[in-house]
């Protein structure tokens, strides 16, 4: 029997190995944090520390010089770290302080959902909740007047910048402008076309939910129309597709690979409607051949607007998608569409940033989307419910242009409105943005004419969407829709005489900003940031967590029971990324893919190179037992909630049912039998039907992550799940044959083969291979390899 002296032997030892091949890439040892040994604990103090690391206060000096020599073995070339010193300390109260009364499992944890939420570090929240300059400040509302509510909205602003530094989401001037920041299109007499990039706008949102949800909602569909998304796309992408068919449009779902592979012609095709249409609803089609008119361009041409949706990484199992040629390819179709087609197809493209954000660079001026969005509990882990939605500014009528000329004005439509509200020609004022005096009347005439029906639908506007709003009368204009029209838009050129159809005017995202935003949380992002650069930056976030979902995938994929047969099957990208030389085989997706810049260090290290090319930190798997069934992701997870330490997976399909799908071999009719004959919904415990696995188990790595996490996962598995020495357990029995004495007294000989074994167990109707006692509530099963039965009534003595 191995001591436990020794299993910790073999731990330092494997973790030594790991960290030999890693040392460039793992653990931020060159940051200003210093070495995540020496900061783990008291970052963390509930998740499981280093080896060798305890809270002991007696052993406190001894660690530290452990730590130091540490250190000097695998971070350094030079043998030096900076700060291999005990200034991180974890102080009794720490655990105190924070405790949740409601939870009185003090146990440290192993913390494997990084996909799911990342977790903020204790200094993170002493910063948000305990720093005397945020929490003795006064904020007050932004909708409100005065000191503390101007103070509000400055810190606000300073966010949304923050933001689009951050994510290379300002204006490129390039060479045309001086890249003053008092120039705009406005003021300098410009359009955005005059930009190299025009940059970005923000919203904030609750997540990235809400803002897939608002371009759903606010995109100008019609008849002709296409949602079109990538078979790995997240539930709240697919769910954007109700708001295309409500329209009479269609969507398509279309396999990554088959993406990546797509010419212009492709698009072109995809943007026909035609019986090939996935989800087509002809109902829909043929109640909206009003409600859904197509607009006219600037050229003349009949503009069928479409949408792609693509996720920059898959959070099922890390895919990460070539976007950058994606979207060129889907650009380079709609501008072929309007040099040559009578209809022109514009194609805009929405990113959903949300996982690849959390663990990985981002630059919008090189993915160059129409839209994209982000939740930032993925990234900081505090505060929860907050994200935004990135527009791009020449594309912002796209969104706002509908919430002016949908309504523009009290009722239906001008003739209605001019019967409840009075005469035109004797109101004064701006009426729906377009009547101010009686010599307006002509340019009702021009924009009855002009308005697409389809603008007439309505849409739900709260405190702070709107400039003006009468309760009595139906009487609404959206907010900063004015103020956008006085700064002499071309938009409004449609009432001057421009017969394209062009719409009267561009809007403001605020428009789409129902109720006071979130503006504490907002405020508080700035302590997350705060981290990112006390870690070196996302960038050495990415590489830390990208070798550690590497080392798990090498660990797993080593996993054999003793007849030879894996025990882990990786599902995704990981599946066929070589752990060995880490080198992607099937799709060439760089860092450049998701936006990191062209030209990156050319002193890179190897490891550095190749796991720029890697999936992202998260691994899908199944567990298998010797006989090939599969481990029910339920019983997994089940018996990692109690083990010890216990460990927080994330099984089920993760809201992604295509990407689970295509992993697991399950057609649509699989799916929906199992729905409807077995009750199955995604993540309950029905996860295995008819021998097959219906969902997956998902570990995902994030910047607070450690070798010693991976470590408890994979001996957790090999120690609950894989069967070294041989098919049947020693004591295995048959329950219907235990009666029977020559039965009962069936063993396994050390020198029968695998074979001879299988065939001897094939005798018996049911074999009982393995054994979990659960002696305490609530506490972790202890596997058991022998048990007393009682030979008449087969009962466990």
């Amino acid at each position: 029997k191995t001591t436990t002296a020794e299993m910790d032997s073999f731990q330092m030892n494997r973790k030594l190995n790991f960290l030999s091949r890693n040392k460039d890439v793992y653990g931020y040892s060159q940051s200003k944090k210093g070495f995540i040994d020496t900061w783990r604990k008291s970052e963390f103090p509930y998740l499981i520390p280093p080896i060798d690391m305890t809270v002991r206060k007696e052993e406190e000096e001894t660690d530290c010089a452990y730590n130091s020599a540490f250190h000097n073995l695998v971070v350094d070339d030079d043998g030096i770290v900076s700060n291999a010193t005990c200034k991180n300390k974890v102080e009794d109260d720490h655990w105190q302080e924070f405790d949740n009364e409601d939870d009185d499992n003090t146990e440290e944890e192993v913390y494997l959902d990084y996909a799911g939420s990342a977790l903020p570090t204790l200094t993170q929240l002493q910063s948000i909740y305990q720093n005397g300059n945020i929490s003795n400040q006064v904020l007050a509302n932004p909708h409100s007047f005065g000191p503390a509510a101007t103070r509000t909205r400055l810190r606000v602003e300073r966010m949304r910048k923050k933001l689009l530094d951050y994510f290379h989401g300002n204006p490129d001037y390039g060479d045309k402008i001086d890249g003053s920041d008092k120039i705009s299109p406005s003021s300098a007499s410009l359009s955005w076309k005059d930009y190299r990039h025009p940059g970005y706008d923000i919203i904030f949102t609750s997540g990235a939910t809400e803002s897939l949800r608002i371009v759903s909602e606010r995109f100008p569909w019609t008849v002709s129309s296409t949602l079109l998304y990538s078979h790995n796309s997240h539930t709240s992408v697919i769910g954007m597709r109700n708001e295309t068919m409500k329209q009479g449009g269609s969507f398509r779902c279309v396999n990554l690979e088959k993406l990546h592979n797509a010419k212009k012609e492709d698009f072109t095709t995809w943007g026909k409607k035609d019986s090939s249409s996935e989800g087509t609803n002809m109902d829909s089609v043929e109640e909206n051949k009003i409600a859904g008119a197509d607009q006219i361009n600037d050229h003349g041409q009949r503009q069928h607007n479409h949408l792609l949706v693509l996720p920059a990484e898959c959070n099922f199992g890390g895919d990460r998608a070539n976007v950058r040629q994606i979207i060129a390819t889907a650009r380079a179709a709609s501008s072929s569409s309007m040099r040559q087609e009578v209809n022109a197809q514009k194609w805009h493209i929405m990113l959903d940033l949300a996982k690849a954000a959390a663990t990985g660079p981002i630059n919008l001026q090189q993915l160059d989307p129409d839209f994209a969005c982000i939740s930032f509990y993925k990234m900081f882990g505090e505060p929860t419910g907050l994200g935004a939605l990135f527009v791009k500014k020449t594309s912002i009528p796209t969104l706002t242009t509908t919430s002016i000329i949908m309504k523009p004005t009290a009722t239906s439509s001008i003739s209605e409105f001019k019967g409840s509200m009075g005469h035109a020609e004797t109101r004064q004022g701006s009426i729906g943005g377009i009547l101010t005096t009686k010599a307006d009347s002509e340019k009702i005439k021009k924009y009855e004419s002009l308005l697409p029906l389809q603008h007439r639908q309505r849409y739900y506007f709260g405190g702070g969407s709107v400039d003006a709003v009468l309760p009595g009368v139906d009487f609404t204009y959206p907010r900063s829709w004015k103020q956008n029209n006085d700064n002499g838009s071309e938009n409004d050129s449609a009432v001057n005489g421009n017969k394209t159809g062009r719409s009267i005017g561009s809007g403001s995202l605020d428009s789409l900003v129902h109720g006071t935003i979130h503006f504490r949380g907002i405020v508080s992002l700035l302590h997350g940031f705060r981290e990112i650069d006390s870690l070196g930056g996302i960038d050495r976030i990415s590489l830390h967590s990208r070798s550690l979902g590497a080392e798990l995938v090498r660990r797993l994929t080593q996993l054999r029971h003793g007849n030879g047969k894996r025990a882990v099957i990786i599902y995704g990208a990981w599946a066929n990324f070589d752990v060995n030389e880490n080198q992607f085989q099937s799709l060439d997706v760089s860092e450049k893919s998701i936006g990191q810049t062209d030209t990156l260090q050319q002193s890179l290290s190897s490891i550095e190179t190749k796991l720029r090319n890697a999936p992202g930190p998260t691994v899908a798997f199944n567990v298998y037992r010797h006989d090939n069934s599969p481990v029910g992701y339920n019983e997994v997870s089940k018996l990692a909630a109690l083990d010890h330490p216990p460990l927080q997976l994330r099984t089920g399909c993760f809201c992604n049912p295509g990407a689970c799908q295509e992993a697991l071999h399950l057609g649509d009719e699989d799916v929906k039998n199992n729905f409807l004959t077995s009750g199955h919904v995604c993540g309950d415990h029905h996860d295995v039907i008819d021998s097959n696995p219906t969902g997956a188990i998902r570990a995902s790595f994030g910047k607070g992550s450690i070798w010693e996490d991976l470590d408890a996962l994979v001996v957790f598995i090999e120690k609950m799940f894989v069967k070294k020495y041989g098919l049947v357990d020693h004591d295995a029995v048959s329950y219907e044959k235990s009666l029977e004495k020559d039965d009962f007294n069936f063993d396994v000989q050390k020198k029968d083969s695998p074979e001879e074994v299988s065939f001897r167990a094939r005798k018996c109707d049911r074999i009982l291979s393995e054994m979990y006692i659960f002696p305490i509530k609530s506490c972790a099963a202890m596997r058991v390899s022998r048990w007393k039965i009682n030979r008449r009534t087969g009962r466990l003595a």
